[in-house]
């Protein structure tokens, strides 16, 4: 069989990754801790759908509304049983 085909799609690989730019980005996390430094602490960490921001300005005007009203509302809770896969 020829080897051609994959030859260049590794070489167009090598290529998009040397020529890879990394790019700046924000993201909020949020997190909420009852009973902080006594031995019951619990931590509860809450995901922001949206992951990321690429855009500084927008990032600091998020930032800035929940410093202002630090009040959260939860809109929907979603709870996953965890099972451990045999290897």
């Amino acid at each position: 069989p020829c080897q051609f085909p994959t030859l260049g799609f590794v070489v167009d690989r090598y290529w998009e990754r040397e020529g890879f730019e990394a790019e700046k980005f924000w993201s909020i996390q949020v997190a909420h801790i009852k009973d902080e430094g006594t031995p019951n602490e619990q931590r509860s960490e809450f995901v922001w759908g949206r992951n990321r921001l690429f855009d500084h300005h927008a990032a600091f005007v998020l930032y800035e509304m929940v410093m202002e009203d630090p009040t959260a509302t939860v809109q929907e809770v979603r709870k996953r049983e965890k099972r451990k896969w045999r290897p």
